[in-house]
């Protein structure tokens, strides 16, 4: 599921909402997905997705996909949450000197 819900639904929606997709990768098997973005500033990221999860877009093509899913015999794996309970915007923000 993470990677269908990624590639038809997500990523196409992502930049109407100021969301830069650097880089993802989904577990399959775990029904994971992992995504790292970029915002216009650290104050937008909340926005940004709490818009985006808004959408009726969203909305509607999420609860399709789970419908298809249920239909399968997959089961319904509930409403997406942070991994392991973390907040929906974890930041990491270094200077170059800071790497180096």
């Amino acid at each position: 599921m993470p990677s269908k819900v990624l590639n038809e639904l997500a990523l196409p929606m992502m930049p109407d909402f100021g969301i830069d997709s650097l880089g993802l990768w989904a577990e399959e098997e775990a029904n994971k997905l992992y995504q790292i973005s970029r915002h216009t500033s650290l104050e937008d990221v909340q926005n940004n997705w709490d818009r985006f999860h808004a959408d009726p877009r969203w909305q509607e093509g999420l609860a399709r996909i789970r419908q298809d899913r249920v239909a399968r015999g997959e089961g319904d794996d509930g409403p997406l949450r942070p991994i392991n309970g973390l907040p929906p915007a974890v930041f990491y923000r270094a200077e170059m000197k800071d790497v180096l």
